[in-house]
């Protein structure tokens, strides 16, 4: 038996790789996670996997073939842990991200400069944000010495519990049309291409990246199920929403892009990811895995939206980015949505002025 740890376990993308690598007889899944966990197929470590002191004691006791680290690190975080994670296993999978890449025509290989590499901004390299982060922490791994390990970038990846819209991320958005407001879209992305894969996919390939010869020390695009405009998955989403308020779901373009994603603390990410067109080649991986069937954005942004409409009342709504919003667009959220009076009221002074949010 191989025995296979994942770390970071009850991500969005560390929950379905478990359940990948259950399908495969041969592996014994280990699994990190820092509240109590029990499952009689997995292996739960109870502790912080980004605590040395915890890693080193899971990793210098059990003598792991594969680590997949599903972690998310500063650049000086990894730089102290990679020669140890390195020394500890047969095979280290390192989730970086398509966001590393610079703007670019056309589908996106693994060759692409990457944003690290062509950006002259010294005061945005100066930062470590996470674009910029997973690049450098790639270069770690490249000048290593070793070859034990592969890289893999996900292109937008989503599941019933992360499904993203534009600059905003689910419960900055969803909450809109079910409290009968209008769904804020900035204009500018309106036409903007994205390419979003579902995270059961995206397990699924890099499952079978666990312990192949042909893979070592190299870097793979994981990203499938086709690319449309942030227009378009708008309405892959709108019947599920519909369905769910039982009204028409209203729409408010605003030429506010960049004023959004400033507030949200998300410019980078608007600027150099989700704001512009992002195709990506798959064909690197393709010839390692062979083909996959990857869930079409269609059938998995859909089936995800209703998946998570079952259960709506989980959603809390932060008052901040309410207040924020609601006065971008004259509308109004009920206070019923902010369950302290705290809220209630940073909600209110926000919403009318009376506080910057």
């Amino acid at each position: 038996m191989k025995k296979i740890l994942v770390t970071g376990a009850t991500g969005a993308m560390g929950s379905p790789m478990l359940q990948k690598l259950l399908e495969n007889p041969a592996y014994e899944v280990y699994a990190t996670s820092r509240s109590p966990k029990s499952d009689p197929k997995i292996h739960w470590l109870q502790g912080d996997a980004k605590d040395k002191s915890f890693l080193n004691e899971i990793l210098g006791c059990n003598n792991f073939d594969a680590v997949v680290d599903y972690m998310a690190y500063t650049t000086e975080e990894f730089r102290e842990r990679c020669d140890f994670l390195l020394d500890n296993c047969s095979h280290y999978l390192f989730t970086s991200s398509a966001r590393v890449y610079a703007e670019k025509d056309g589908p996106i290989d693994e060759n692409a400069p990457r944003i690290l590499d062509v950006c002259r901004d010294e005061t945005y390299l100066s930062g470590d944000t996470y674009e910029l982060a997973k690049a450098r922490q790639e270069d770690i791994l490249k000048s290593s010495g070793r070859k034990n390990w592969t890289i893999v970038r996900p292109s937008l990846t989503y599941n019933k519990r992360r499904l993203q819209f534009a600059i905003f991320e689910l419960k900055e958005w969803i909450y809109r049309p079910l409290c009968h407001n209008s769904v804020i879209f900035p204009a500018q992305m309106r036409d903007t291409v994205t390419t979003m894969t579902y995270g059961d996919d995206v397990a699924g390939v890099v499952s079978k990246l666990v312990l192949n010869p042909d893979v070592m020390g190299e870097t793979f695009n994981v990203s499938g199920g086709g690319h449309g405009t942030w227009g378009k998955v708008l309405e892959i989403y709108r019947p599920a929403i519909e369905a769910a308020c039982k009204e028409p779901m209203r729409v408010r373009e605003v030429g506010a892009a960049e004023e959004i994603a400033r507030h949200l603390r998300r410019y980078e990410q608007y600027r150099y990811a989700r704001g512009i067109d992002r195709i990506f080649s798959n064909e690197k991986v393709e010839a390692v895995v062979g083909h996959y069937n990857y869930t079409s954005m269609e059938e998995g942004l859909s089936n995800c939206m209703r998946a998570f409409l079952e259960k709506p009342d989980e959603l809390r709504v932060g008052a901040r980015k309410a207040a924020y919003l609601d006065r971008l667009v004259g509308e109004t959220t009920p206070l019923s949505k902010f369950p302290a009076t705290k809220q209630k009221a940073v909600y209110l002074l926000g919403r009318y002025g009376i506080i910057r949010v």
